[in-house]
């Protein structure tokens, strides 16, 4: 639940370089 929270969190604030965390077009951590 965390991690789809941080991903609309993520798209919203178009964070998707900022975060150390790196994403795919899917959202699921790299």
């Amino acid at each position: 639940k965390v991690q789809k929270f941080r991903k609309m969190l993520i798209e919203r604030e178009g964070l998707y370089d900022k975060t150390e965390i790196e994403y795919d077009e899917h959202g699921r951590p790299v």
